[in-house]
């Protein structure tokens, strides 16, 4: 935090000197092109400024920078709790949801292990954030009033880990979306339920049978 203070305010510092010697030079604003220069230094720190501030509230999706340092699953996990979801690291402990309870970026890297969306507000641009988080083998997603077709294709970033899943009570999932579950194929469980816009459901337990012989379905 206080490196991002120091770095801000160097480029405050900066923009009030580039700003004095534009009005050094035509101190009584005269000149049309001193205006411009005024307003384009104006415009381009109030840019940087917004942009470092919205970097302090989240990382970018797809920020190497932000990846490099603090990791695929803190930042996965800034993302997640930020929204209304909660998770269980690898290394133990019970549900966590409260973002503050965050461990420091001084503390050894924890991994993701179980993502737990119910009620949350999470949709499915945010999940290319799951990129690099290898360990996850457990997502709930319930209740979820974002969350809708796109989402589903996108879980096969975990395909890898991912063991158990969870999608019930979530109005906007169709049969199209559910099809795309036949990618994940690690899955062991696979619980569906209360998905109004699924019109033969028998249909889809078959497809997806068919396509995980090894994962025990249940669509209530």
């Amino acid at each position: 935090m206080a490196t991002r203070v120091v770095w801000k305010s160097l480029v405050f510092v900066t923009f009030i000197i580039a700003l004095t010697t534009t009005f050094i030079i035509n101190p009584y604003c005269r000149c049309f092109m001193s205006i411009n220069i005024f307003g384009s230094f104006l415009a381009t720190f109030i840019n940087f400024w917004s942009h470092s501030q919205y970097h302090d509230d989240q990382c970018s999706i797809g920020s190497l920078l932000c990846l490099t340092k603090v990791g695929s699953d803190r930042a996965c996990a800034e993302w997640l709790l930020k929204n209304g979801a909660a998770i269980k690291w690898t290394e133990g402990g019970p549900l966590l949801s409260d973002y503050n309870a965050l461990p420091s970026l001084d503390e050894p890297r924890k991994h993701i292990q179980v993502v737990d969306a119910t009620d949350s507000a999470i949709s499915h641009i945010g999940f290319p954030h799951f990129k690099g988080c290898n360990h996850i083998n457990e997502v709930k997603l319930v209740n979820c009033v974002y969350i809708e077709d796109p989402a589903i294709p996108l879980l096969s970033i975990l395909k890898d880990s991912l063991n158990n899943l969870e999608v019930n009570n979530c109005a906007n999932i169709s049969e199209k979306a559910l099809n795309k579950i036949d990618k994940l194929s690690n899955l062991k469980t696979l619980k569906l339920g209360n998905l109004p816009l699924i019109k033969d459901k028998n249909k889809v337990i078959e497809n997806l049978t068919k396509a995980l012989p090894n994962c025990d379905i249940v669509y209530n």
